[in-house]
Parts: C-alpha cells; structure tokens; sequence
C-alpha cells in the first residue's frame, strides 16, 4: 500500500505527460471534427499525404531530427548497395549448384536467333 501510495504521484504526471504528447500529435494532423465517412475519408487521404511526404524526405535525406554523425536517406541507401551489398555478391558463385547442361540451356532459353 504504502509502495502504491509512493509510486502513485510519479505516474499520474507520466500519464498526464504522455496524454498531452499524443494529444498534441494528433491536433498536428489536422482538424479533429471528423465524424462523418466523408469526412474520415479525408482524414484518412490527409494522413497518407502526410507520410508520402515524411517518407520522400527521408529519402532526399531532409528532416529536422538527423544527425550529422551518420547517413540518412539516399546517401544511406547508396552506401548499402555500394558497400555492403557489393561486398556480398562478390562472395556468392552465381553458377553454385548448377550443372554445364543448366548453364547451357539457360543461355539458350535467353538467346534470341533471327
């Protein structure tokens, strides 16, 4: 009891903090008389909207919360494929578990004859 009683006023203030946070993210999206299917439906296209553009930032590597320390974005995606995933093609055999008559007839089948 006594334990509860210690506890209880730091997470009430959590709670409250946590309460205004989301409260204030969700009036960032927009009006909040939606209540008609219309007018949820617009919410809903608002929403999207709101992500496709957050997500092309992050791509172009755009935004507010990135660190100089470390790459986002685009230039993330480039180092990806130009050092690890080149890294680990060099590693696969592409002809592993394939036979000369695999090979063989793959090229035939890309092979066009006029």
């Amino acid at each position: 009891m006594n334990h509860i009683r210690d506890s209880l006023p730091e997470l009430r203030a959590r709670i409250n903090k946590l309460a205004s946070e989301t409260q204030n993210e969700l009036l960032s999206y927009g009006d909040p008389m939606y209540d008609s299917k219309q007018s949820q439906g617009a919410l809903l296209l608002q929403l999207i909207t709101r992500f496709a553009s957050d997500f092309r930032d992050s791509i172009d590597g755009r935004g507010a919360e990135y660190s100089t320390n470390e790459l986002f974005g685009g230039a993330r995606i480039n180092y990806i494929f130009t050092e690890n995933y080149a890294k680990c093609l060099s590693h696969i055999d592409p002809t592993d578990g394939l036979s000369l008559s695999d090979i063989r007839t793959a090229i035939k089948n890309v092979t066009v004859r006029s």
